[in-house]
């Protein structure tokens, strides 16, 4: 019965579901807990994911943790990588950056003193995303070609999807916009051959926000609203960071008391993740900037304090929000 569920719940998190996925989760907790500990152990870390997709990220630890001990114990190797590996993902999303690259080194370790190809790629992968959240965009690029090498070899295609992506992104922070559109629109064409719509509308708000020419353009904010809608109910996190961007747009065209709704309602969505919290805090200021100056000094205040938790450095994308909003603060709007 929990084996099932938990098929079940895979299959809404890729459709984009979480209502569907909470509900399924408190159902297979509820299950495992009238199992013996010996068939328990086989759940925990499916039961990680899934906190880990929910954004549940101190319960994902303690089911990670729980379970990577006694695959030490037992000597399963692969199994003990995966669950490493996740770990330092959850502690990058944490902002622990230390703790998250002794947990992806320790997984990437294994899985090549195994040999276990896939499992290496996902540690590269990972290690890759970690790179890009210091700032260190060449390395993270290099980690990601890596791992797409090994997925496009292994041709496991949601692997493949999600680093396509990553290598988009930090084409983004580099300033290439011609790899970063290409390396979306390959990573949209597999999202849609395999179904995963949280994903390609995912991609369709970097690809508006990238796209975008002028503040003017009714269009890109409105196609940016839809992508909003789409991810609300599967994404929040994502949702709250494209809400925020949608909010500077309008703050663009004055229309503030949109633009300073989107902010509220959002804010708690973003906070979970911290580097995107911080990047969030920027655009709050940003947004309050055009009016109200007590609201955007506190923000700002909110932001560098959040920045330090996270610190990239000044030439990272982070760093450049950080600067462009102290100048929109001190009333710079050069």
């Amino acid at each position: 019965m929990a084996k099932a569920l938990i098929k079940i719940s895979n299959t809404h998190s890729q459709l984009g579901n979480t209502a569907a996925v909470t509900e399924t989760h408190q159902k297979v907790e509820k299950i495992l807990y009238r199992l013996d500990p010996a068939q328990r152990m086989n759940y925990e870390a499916a039961l990680g994911s899934l906190c880990l997709y929910l954004g549940e990220y101190e319960t994902a630890i303690n089911h990670f943790s729980t379970i990577a001990k006694v695959f030490t114990e037992q000597g399963n190797n692969v199994n003990q990588a995966a669950c490493l590996d996740n770990m330092g993902t959850i502690y990058r999303m944490l902002g622990d950056y230390h703790k998250s690259q002794e947990h992806h080194d320790l997984a990437l370790q294994i899985s090549r003193d195994i040999e276990h190809t896939t499992l290496e790629a996902n540690c590269l992968s990972n290690i890759g995303i970690l790179f890009y959240y210091q700032g260190e965009y060449h390395r993270a690029f290099s980690k990601y070609q890596e791992a797409l090498s090994i997925f496009e070899s292994s041709g496991v295609r949601h692997q493949m999807l999600n680093t396509l992506i990553n290598i988009a992104i930090v084409g983004n922070a580099l300033k290439q916009q011609e790899t970063t559109v290409a390396f979306f629109t390959r990573a949209l064409s597999i999202a849609k051959e395999v179904g995963d719509l949280r994903s390609a509308a995912y991609i369709n708000g970097h690809l508006i926000e990238i796209t975008r020419t002028n503040v003017k353009d009714e269009g890109a904010i409105e196609r940016l609203r839809e992508v909003c809608d789409s991810l609300h109910n599967c994404w929040r996190c994502a949702a709250g960071v494209f809400r925020s961007s949608l909010a500077l747009m309008l703050a663009e065209q004055e229309e503030f008391e949109e633009a300073i709704e989107l902010i509220r309602c959002s804010e708690e969505d973003v906070r979970v993740e911290r580097f995107e919290y911080a990047m969030f805090l920027c655009k709050k200021t940003m947004v309050y900037s055009s009016g109200q100056v007590s609201a955007a000094q506190k923000a700002m205040q909110e932001a560098e304090l959040a920045s330090k938790e996270v610190f990239t450095g000044e030439n990272s994308i982070l760093g450049d929000l950080l600067q462009r909003s102290r100048s929109m603060v001190n009333g710079d709007n050069a």
